[in-house]
């Protein structure tokens, strides 16, 4: 049994359910999850991921509060508005205090670990290709210009992380049973063509219907695909007004996951679906005495190394 989790960034849960006739997105079961109180510059993807990898949340108490949360939440305190506060949240942005946001993980730490060899994928809060990087600087670059028309090289950067991550996440399937890959060329898209190109937005969102496709043929029907995305986007931003401000889970087994469900709850409902599968296949090996050909364990070994250089296991 193969788990592949795909963390689609700023998957918007609306535009799923409601805008676009894309069920392969919705699954067999989806949900929109409650960000318990994030809101305005908390709402952001290196708070978010982490929360939904390991749980501990930062309005519990158990994780390490940020230098922009504090901001936030004083913004909040003495009545900025909203407006105010989203202005504020881009301000920490460009003087780079969102360096300090967000925790580094393990997979140790997180869901993951209740799998023998997971492999995780550029996955924020544990660990990110250069493609993700030079997504986020080619986003940057079209932020700043005069020029609201995005730039060649904008769509390229996007283009390669799409294409570099889908190929890596199928080659892992082949490989092992549990797989998580981040995808972060969404949340660039939406920021820079809501409202403006809309018909290029939508495309995206079909690009990874196409995407999910391609992983639930490859997990098989035994297999589980789980969507996550960590927050929506309305008018290019992170969950103005509250808008938007919503994570999403969608699975093509139900798991149990309901509109509503706190962001922190995920992980243990994940935890439980890795070792499951775990348990399934580490029974299902102990089950049959058929041996691979030499050849095909050559070319499997050869096809493993290759992913562990990477960095994937």
């Amino acid at each position: 049994m193969k788990v592949a989790i795909l963390g689609l960034d700023s998957l918007d849960v609306d535009r799923v359910r409601d805008r676009y006739d894309l069920p392969t997105l919705r699954l067999a079961e989806n949900a929109k999850l409650d960000l318990e109180g994030l809101t305005g510059a908390e709402v952001h993807t290196k708070i978010i991921w982490p929360i939904l990898l390991d749980g501990n949340h930062p309005n519990h108490g158990d994780a390490e509060v940020s230098t922009p949360q504090r901001l936030s939440r004083l913004a909040r305190s003495v009545g900025l508005p909203e407006g105010v506060r989203q202005r504020l949240g881009s301000l920490f942005d460009e003087i780079r205090v969102f360096d300090e946001i967000g925790r580094s993980l393990t997979v140790a730490d997180s869901f993951l670990a209740a799998a023998d060899t997971p492999a995780a994928i550029s996955v924020p809060g544990l660990s990110e290709m250069t493609v993700a990087t030079e997504v986020r600087s080619a986003l940057s670059g079209q932020m700043r210009a005069e020029s609201i028309q995005p730039t060649r090289g904008f769509w390229h950067a996007c283009e390669v992380e799409h294409e570099v991550k889908r190929a890596a996440t199928l080659a892992a399937l082949d490989e092992t049973d549990v797989v998580m890959t981040h995808f972060y060329a969404l949340d660039a898209v939406q920021h820079v063509a809501q409202n403006t190109d809309e018909a290029r937005v939508e495309a995206w969102y079909r690009r990874y219907a196409d995407l999910v496709e391609e992983v639930c043929d490859a997990v098989g029907d035994d297999g589980v695909v789980v969507l996550l995305s960590d927050h929506g986007m309305v008018d290019g931003v992170h969950g103005p007004d509250g808008k938007g401000a919503y994570a999403y889970a969608a699975s093509s087994r139900p798991l149990g996951i309901d509109d509503g469900t706190p962001i922190s709850e995920v992980p243990s409902v994940l935890r439980s679906l890795v070792a499951d599968a775990t348990t399934a296949n580490l029974d299902r090996n102990t089950d049959t005495d058929e041996e691979a050909p030499l050849g095909d364990e050559s070319v499997a070994a050869e096809r493993r190394q290759h992913l562990e250089d990477l960095g994937y296991f």
